[in-house]
């Protein structure tokens, strides 16, 4: 990979003029408290509280309510990521950002604020989730995407379908796909996302407004910086890999910033544009990291959780329980419908009590039981050397043989509750 070439680099500085901020005031026009300002996930979104202790017994009861407050704060999307990618006085700028805020205030997104990225496995009582520093929700992760797209190509197209990638996430995200024995391509979920869009009076008013085609926003895998194939690095990809990071394995504020700040975009191997490194080290890191939540995805715990709920699921559509159409509001109304009746809120109670598994290489007739295989997300970043980009396996043989491991891990046993 001979002289690649370097598409971007954008260097990140201390902003100087912090009330400059696009929408840096709630809609009543006061300033945040600072108190309730934390950094969330991969481009350290600002949102509401920080929650302290143990997870709520019943967290949906507070995720609707947190969810309202992180969007009428209106600070969500603002970003470190995006302070400084250009002036924020341009003109440019202040359209995207005010484009932004009103896609991200129409009903199809605000329901993504009950609609969890740990796919209902973070209503179970593993250890795991209890010290959540925040819900992370669809909508922080699809914000979040769309301010690492705008950081790297200043697209408003772009930008606006990373914000919208997921505007047809069901209840409990990817569980849904186990539901529909799709678990290992995991793209069930996203098959209604134009109809969704094109059944938007609110969405479509704007991207009508700002002369966009409904083609142009629909499909964010058309564009390489939010999207590609693994194992390379994408917006979304590296948006839930640090969100993860910081929120569920407490990886400091700093070592965030620093990696954020290290990328640039260059031409891959491919010759298409890819998130790329300027530090070996801080690749290191990050592969690390990715590697960490890679183990985190396949781990027992998630892919037995995810077909207990599945099948919950599947059993309350079959006694009408709960309809199709329902998998597309949220979390909070379906969580409520399993409730009202007497033996689906058992096996509801049943699978928030979950706190730990176990492995069997032969069925167990006696309880339920899954041998489920696992799609093995993982990322190989590029890192930019004397000789142009290069992947990090190849420059790492240790990190390369542990990526090699995890892709050769074998899941057929069967997982069983504690």
């Amino acid at each position: 990979m001979q002289n690649a070439e370097i598409i971007r680099n954008s260097e990140l500085t201390e902003p100087q003029h912090p009330s400059s901020l696009v929408i840096a005031r709630s809609p009543l026009g006061r300033r945040s408290n600072p108190d309730l300002r934390f950094i969330v996930h991969c481009s350290l979104l600002l949102g509401g509280p920080r929650c302290r202790g143990r997870r709520p017994r019943h967290p949906e009861r507070r995720a609707v309510k947190l969810g309202i407050k992180v969007i009428n704060s209106m600070e969500t999307h603002l970003t470190i990521l995006i302070e400084n990618a250009t002036e924020k006085t341009t003109p440019t700028h202040n359209q995207i950002q005010s484009i932004l805020e009103k896609l991200i205030k129409t009903p199809q997104m605000q329901r993504l604020t009950d609609i969890g990225m740990h796919c209902g496995c973070e209503y179970t009582s593993y250890p795991i989730y209890a010290n959540e520093k925040y819900r992370y929700t669809r909508l922080l992760h699809s914000i979040g995407v769309s301010q690492i797209v705008y950081r790297f190509t200043h697209d408003l197209k772009q930008t606006i379908a990373g914000l919208l990638h997921d505007i047809a996430t069901p209840v409990f995200s990817h569980t849904i796909d186990f539901m529909n024995n799709d678990h290992m391509e995991q793209e069930s979920t996203e098959r209604y996302t134009i109809d969704i869009i094109k059944n938007s009076p609110q969405v479509m008013k704007i991207l009508e407004e700002n002369a966009i085609n409904i083609e142009e926003v629909s499909d964010y895998h058309k564009y390489p910086i939010a999207d590609n194939d693994t194992p390379m690095l994408s917006a979304d990809r590296l948006e839930y890999t640090l969100g993860n990071g910081y929120n569920i394995h407490n990886t400091s504020q700093n070592l965030i910033k620093g990696m954020c700040a290290d990328l640039i975009v260059a031409a891959n191997e491919q010759g298409t544009q890819e998130l790329c490194f300027q530090t070996t080290e801080i690749a290191r890191q990050f592969t690390k990291m990715s590697l960490r939540n890679s183990y985190f995805y396949v781990s027992d715990a998630d892919r037995y959780s995810m077909q207990n709920l599945a099948d919950l699921l599947h059993r309350a559509i079959e006694s009408e329980i709960i309809l199709p159409e329902d998998l597309y509001t949220t979390e909070t109304k379906v969580i409520a419908k399993l409730k009202n009746d007497q033996k689906l809120n058992k096996e509801w109670e049943d699978f928030t009590q979950i706190t730990s598994v176990s492995a069997s290489p032969a069925v167990l007739c006696d309880r339920y039981c899954v041998n489920i295989d696992a799609k093995k997300r993982y990322i190989d970043p590029l890192v930019m050397t004397e000789n142009g980009p290069e992947r990090m396996t190849r420059l790492d043989k240790k990190l390369s043989d542990e990526i090699q491991a995890f892709l050769q891990k074998d899941f057929n046993y069967w997982i069983y509750e504690d």
